[in-house]
């Protein structure tokens, strides 16, 4: 039987939102204008925003560092 993933942590849609992201950021544009453009609610940008942000510090906190050997 296959796993179920629920919605908000499908890989798939954290890329999606985090191309949408990428593309609202490389318009030039405010947030809401580039939203409005692309028929996205703004809460929901800023939810998949603020989603996206905590994924990579949590990704960042768990870097392992090489560790030097010793001679």
């Amino acid at each position: 039987m296959e796993a179920i993933v629920p919605r908000r942590n499908n890989p798939e849609m954290v890329a999606l939102w985090t191309q949408r992201i990428t593309d609202c950021k490389n318009s030039g544009k405010h947030t809401p204008e580039w939203c409005a453009e692309n028929g996205i609610n703004v809460k929901t940008y800023y939810y998949w925003h603020n989603k996206i942000r905590k994924l990579v510090a949590q990704q960042a906190s768990f870097y392992e560092v090489p560790q030097r050997a010793v001679d």
